[in-house]
């Protein structure tokens, strides 16, 4: 493959994650609304750190740094917009 092909292909995926995160933030707005409407705390410590455990057992062995994933989706779960 060449260099302008790797390329391409990243640029790809880089919009791909884009529109990934974009779709999470969309559904974590509506369980925001659903426990407003509920009564619900937004904010459940247990559940980020559930996630963050089940995406540590996930990307075991995939070669992807832990700590890099485990910050990325901090910033996800952060994202309170």
């Amino acid at each position: 493959m060449t260099l302008d092909r790797l390329r391409a292909e990243i640029d790809r995926v880089d919009a791909e994650i884009l529109r990934l995160a974009q779709t999470r933030a969309r559904l974590v707005a509506e369980a925001w609304q659903l426990k407003a409407a509920t009564g619900l705390s937004l904010h459940d410590p247990a559940r980020e750190q559930a996630i963050l455990a089940r995406l540590a057992e996930l990307y075991r062995g995939s070669g992807l740094d832990p700590a890099t994933v485990e910050a990325l989706f901090r910033l996800l779960l952060g994202n309170r917009t």
